[in-house]
């Protein structure tokens, strides 16, 4: 007596294989050839897909990133809103920061080598024992801010606000202050860019 099970059976083998492909057993060499390419294809656009949005879900927004890790190399934070952000020790070698308002931000011992900050906001920001080598500073806004012990040597400060700032004990040699304003700024113990220690 034939079973549903048994009944099941037959039916699969006569539609044939998945996705719609006609039984192979009733194909010639070439139409099986081609049925296995489909069955191929149809992976094939599955994977990608799947890579796609794997893609999408690896790459979060740069400044949520920087909150979660403090990591953000070479990241673009381009005019973003970080005033009173807490960004010790964070890691922003290369990033772009330009035009950011970094007002009131902890940077202290942060890595900003080579770092775009031309015409951030960086005033009262903390960047004491910071490493800005290189980094454009050209422009921006630094009055208020605490640099003591700071490593900027080679710094482009051109044009920036330097009043009231703190540079205490830094690095700047090699630093460029064109146009820089001054008022105010303490440079006690500091390397100057000609190479001279301030008193």
């Amino acid at each position: 007596m034939q079973t549903r099970w048994d009944w099941f059976l037959m039916k699969t083998r006569n539609f044939g294989a998945p996705f719609g492909l006609p039984n192979q057993a009733r194909l010639g060499p070439a139409s099986q050839i081609c049925a296995k390419a489909g069955r191929m294809a149809v992976h094939i656009g599955a994977i990608a897909l799947s890579l796609l949005l794997l893609s999408s879900c690896a790459s979060p927004d740069p400044q949520a990133r920087l909150a979660d890790t403090k990591e953000c190399i070479e990241c673009d934070l381009q005019g973003k809103a970080l005033a009173n952000a807490d960004l010790k020790s964070a890691k922003l070698n290369r990033a772009n920061l330009s035009g950011a308002d970094l007002n009131g931000a902890n940077l202290s011992e942060a890595l900003l080598d080579t770092a775009n900050l031309s015409g951030a906001n960086l005033s009262n920001a903390d960047l004491n024992r910071a490493a800005l080598p290189s980094a454009n500073l050209s422009g921006a806004n630094l009055s208020g801010a605490s640099l003591k012990n700071t490593f900027l040597r080679n710094a482009d400060f051109t044009n920036a606000n330097l009043s009231n700032a703190d540079f205490s004990g830094s690095d700047l040699s090699g630093a460029k202050l064109d146009g820089a304003t001054q008022d105010g700024a303490v440079f006690q113990g500091a390397i100057l860019p000609d190479g001279t220690v301030q008193p």
